[in-house]
């Protein structure tokens, strides 16, 4: 079926804790994983929470990269939404997984915008196997 998008909702547990609460290096890590899936950067949003925790957002041409943080549970929630065949939404999830030292992590693909069965339900999604995960 042919989609609008692909949207990859990721679970990071037991990542690095400074990295989670280092709003500098959050945004470095959205724009190497925005790079890693060769898409084009518009603006990027951040804000640290007190007493700990950041929510930042990278605007991308195909969509956007989002992450919120809680540096106390050891738990980052990220969002890679693009669209188009030109991005890699696989090369981000490992920047995202990596970067955060993530120990577990599980994910949910969506399909966004299907245009094949126009008035048909839209699946919800399904678990994200990354290809790169199954080899290691």
């Amino acid at each position: 079926m042919k989609s609008l998008g692909r949207h990859l909702i990721m679970e990071l547990y037991d990542c690095d804790r400074q990295v989670l609460d280092d709003i500098g290096r959050i945004d470095e890590i959205l724009l190497e994983a925005a790079a890693a899936a060769r898409a084009t950067v518009v603006s990027k949003v951040g804000h640290q929470f007190a007493p700990h925790g950041v929510s930042a957002i990278v605007a991308i041409g195909e969509s956007h990269l989002a992450v919120h943080t809680w540096p106390e549970h050891g738990y980052c929630a990220a969002d890679i939404f693009t669209c188009g065949d030109h991005t890699d939404n696989d090369a981000a999830f490992q920047v995202l997984r990596q970067a955060f030292r993530a120990g577990n992590c599980a994910a949910l693909e969506v399909t966004r915008g299907l245009r094949d069965r126009p008035g048909e339900p839209v699946p919800v999604g399904r678990p994200y196997q990354s290809p790169s995960s199954a080899a290691t």
